[in-house]
C-alpha cells in the first residue's frame, strides 16, 4: 500500500521541484550581433609626385585613402632624409638643406611617395671693392681777391672705383670756404683746400688778397701751377 502511495506522489513532487520563478535565463542561447567586417585600404591617392623647395620653405602635402569607407584612414608621414626635408605628422614638409628626399604617406599597408628636391638659392654676386688709387685737382694753387669764387674740379682714378665720392674741406674757413668744390674768398690770408676720395687726398693752396683800388672785387683770379 505504501508503495502505491509513493508512486502517486511522484508527479506532485516533480511539479513542486519545477523551474524557479526568478531563475536567470541562459544568455548563451541568445543570438549575438555579427562583428563589423574590416574594409581594407586599397590605395592612397592625391599625393603630389614631386615638388621643389628653396631652403627654409614649407609645403603642406595632402593625400586621400581609398575606399572612403576603409576601416583605417589615418595616414602616417615619413621622410627618407629628415636633414634634407622633414615632415610633420600632418604632412607639412620643411626644406632643411640642399638635396633630395622622399616623403612617404602610409596607411593600412599601402603607401604613396613624393620626391622633394631642396635647392639653395644663388647668393647675389658682390663685385669686389675697387679702391681709389689717385685723385687730382685741375689746379694745385691759386690766388683770389676777397669776394671771388672759383670751382675746383677733382678727377678720381680708376674709373671703376667703387666709391668715387669726393669730400672737401678748408684748413681755414675764415679765409676760404669750400662746398662741393666751389671756393669763396672770405678774407685775406692763406688756406689749403683738401679734396679726399677714399683714403686718397689732393690739395690746393689758396691765397686771398685784399681788393685794391682799381681791382674789380670778386673777379681777379691768378692760377699758379
Amino acid at each position: 500500500m505504501k508503495k502505491y502511495l509513493f508512486l502517486l506522489c511522484l508527479p506532485l513532487l516533480a511539479l513542486a521541484c519545477g523551474k524557479p520563478e526568478n531563475q536567470v535565463p541562459d544568455t548563451d542561447s541568445e543570438p549575438k550581433p555579427e562583428p563589423e567586417a574590416v574594409v581594407p585600404v586599397e590605395a592612397i591617392t592625391g599625393l603630389a609626385a614631386s615638388a621643389e623647395l628653396n631652403v627654409g620653405e614649407t609645403l603642406q602635402l595632402s593625400a586621400s585613402v581609398l575606399p572612403e569607407n576603409a576601416t583605417e584612414k589615418t595616414i602616417a608621414w615619413s621622410s627618407s632624409d629628415s636633414q634634407t626635408a622633414s615632415v610633420s605628422s600632418t604632412g607639412l614638409v620643411k626644406a632643411e638643406a640642399a638635396g633630395t628626399a622622399t616623403i612617404t604617406a602610409s596607411c593600412g599597408g599601402k603607401s604613396a611617395t613624393c620626391a622633394i628636391t631642396v635647392i639653395k638659392p644663388d647668393e647675389p654676386i658682390i663685385d669686389p671693392e675697387v679702391p681709389v688709387s689717385a685723385i687730382t685737382l685741375d689746379v694745385t694753387s691759386l690766388t683770389l681777391l676777397k669776394g671771388a669764387t672759383y670751382t675746383l674740379t677733382a678727377s678720381v682714378a680708376p674709373d671703376d672705383a667703387t666709391d668715387k665720392t669726393v669730400s672737401w674741406s678748408s684748413s681755414d674757413p675764415a679765409v676760404v670756404t669750400v662746398e662741393n668744390g666751389v671756393l669763396y674768398a672770405v678774407a685775406p690770408g692763406n688756406a689749403v683746400i683738401t679734396a679726399k676720395a677714399g683714403e686718397i687726398e689732393a690739395t690746393c693752396a689758396v691765397c686771398v688778397k685784399e681788393v685794391n683800388a682799381g681791382d674789380n672785387e670778386g673777379t681777379s683770379t691768378e692760377i699758379w701751377e
